[in-house]
């Protein structure tokens, strides 16, 4: 009876390792975080890095693509993304109050739909509720030579216009945020 506890316990310490070296020390999308600020202005977008591993990211579900055109996609992995601001901006062009969003897309060949919503969930497995939703804008989408690998979201600053870039495998999309 010892000897069963004991191998019990040592299965258990080891699923236990396995967790924690997955999930927090090795993780296959780890955290990362893009951020600017700008005289007073603050923009964070907290996310997953999934990579590409040999498989067909955006396409069709005849492609067996993993982001299939047109359905819901959480914008990283793991957990929602989410953008915060402290000041009031424009992102493409619509206003945007001040606060914490989980920011999502409709990835298709030719745009992508991107949501911001109000309600922020621990995971991002489900489509959030979309009456939490307080932004919605298409953005064209752009073919690029060279793969990326991992999911990269950027801010950079051109004349008082923060670019956000989201890139992953041969695809590129700019959002304009601008403060109001």
């Amino acid at each position: 009876m010892k000897k069963i506890l004991i191998i019990l316990l040592a299965l258990l310490i080891a699923a236990l390792g396995y967790f924690f070296y997955t999930s927090v020390l090795n993780p296959k999308s780890p955290k990362a975080t893009a951020s600017i600020d700008l005289d007073g202005l603050s923009i964070e977008i907290d996310y997953a890095r999934p990579s590409k591993r040999g498989r067909t990211i955006f396409g069709t579900a005849k492609e067996n693509a993993l982001l299939v055109y047109g359905k819901y996609w959480r914008l990283g992995a793991n957990a929602p993304s989410v953008l915060k601001v402290n000041q009031n901006i424009t992102f493409a062009g619509k206003d945007l109050n001040a606060g914490q969003y989980a920011m999502y897309a409709f990835p298709n060949a030719e745009f992508w739909e991107i949501r911001l919503n109000t309600k922020i969930n621990k995971s991002g497995h489900e489509q959030p509720n979309t009456s939490f939703d307080v932004l919605m804008t298409s953005i064209p989408v752009s073919t690029v030579q060279k793969s990326i690998e991992q999911l990269t979201i950027s801010l950079k600053n051109k004349d008082s216009i923060v670019a956000m870039r989201i890139e992953w495998d041969n695809k590129k999309l700019i959002i304009p945020l601008k403060e109001r």
